[in-house]
């Protein structure tokens, strides 16, 4: 059986904080910003907090746990 290979897409989305939280930008905002209104654009500009299953599905994919 060959060695699992960690998903390198996940590297360059996600980081993971001192106390294990993955932590990654929200979905919505790769294009058409201008028609968005702004509170919704200052809204993500924050980085989010995952939790739950789809933590544990990029840490899995990550080959950290």
């Amino acid at each position: 059986m060959h060695k699992a290979k960690p998903v390198k897409g996940i590297g360059k989305r996600f980081r993971i904080s001192s106390k294990n939280k993955i932590v990654g930008g929200p979905c919505g905002r790769c294009k058409l910003m201008s028609h968005k209104p702004g509170r919704r654009c200052q809204r993500l500009r924050r980085k989010t907090v995952l939790a739950g299953g789809l933590a544990e599905n990029i840490l899995r994919a990550a080959r950290i746990v």
